[in-house]
Order: structure tokens, then C-alpha cells, then sequence
């Protein structure tokens, strides 16, 4: 899912599209000299409606999104555990706030 937000975010940067998203997407100009705040600001201010999740783009909640069934195994022989996950859920990705743009 969070591959997702950054696709859209990515998209509204360019501008590529931009008719298409959401009005709460601002698009940054490519030749702004001051691209890179205007990625960091306007990434801020969608994140704080994406978390909360968008039909029109497929995207639900991010607090209490639903992750993948998986099982990881630690190579490490001096702490050796095994952690497997089933019907688990994600929190705290609502936090997410983009400090720096480059």
C-alpha cells in the first residue's frame, strides 16, 4: 500500500495526470526553482487526507490497513526465531510525514 501513496504522490509531482487526481493533490512544476519544498509541502497536506483512505483511488485507511499472511525466518544462529503473521494489522502509518525532498 505504501508503494501506492508514493505512486500517486510521484504522479502529482510531475504533474503527469493531474486532471485525474484528487483536488486535495497539488501538483509542483518541474522547472520551480523551489521543487523540492514544493514536494515536501504538498506530500504533507495529501498525506494528511490519504490516511485516511481514498475510494477514487483504491487506497483504504492506513490505520488498521490489513497486511499480507507472512513468515520470516532469522539466519542468525544466536538469536534464532521465527515470527509468522496472519490476519495482521498496521498502525501508525498515519504518522508518515516526508522531511526532506531531493
Amino acid at each position: 500500500m505504501l508503494s501506492k501513496v508514493v505512486l500517486i504522490l510521484s504522479v502529482a509531482v510531475l504533474g503527469t495526470g493531474a486532471n485525474e487526481l484528487p483536488s486535495y493533490i497539488n501538483t509542483c512544476k518541474q522547472n520551480d526553482p523551489n521543487l523540492c519544498e514544493c514536494v515536501k509541502t504538498n506530500a504533507n497536506l495529501a498525506m494528511e487526507t490519504l490516511q485516511y483512505g481514498d475510494g477514487s483511488l483504491n487506497l483504504p485507511k492506513f490505520d488498521g490497513v490489513k497486511l499480507f499472511d507472512s513468515v520470516t525466518m532469522n539466519p542468525l544462529e544466536h538469536l534464532p526465531f521465527s515470527l509468522v503473521m496472519k490476519n495482521g494489522r498496521g498502525y501508525g502509518l498515519g504518522d508518515i510525514r516526508v522531511l526532506d525532498a531531493k
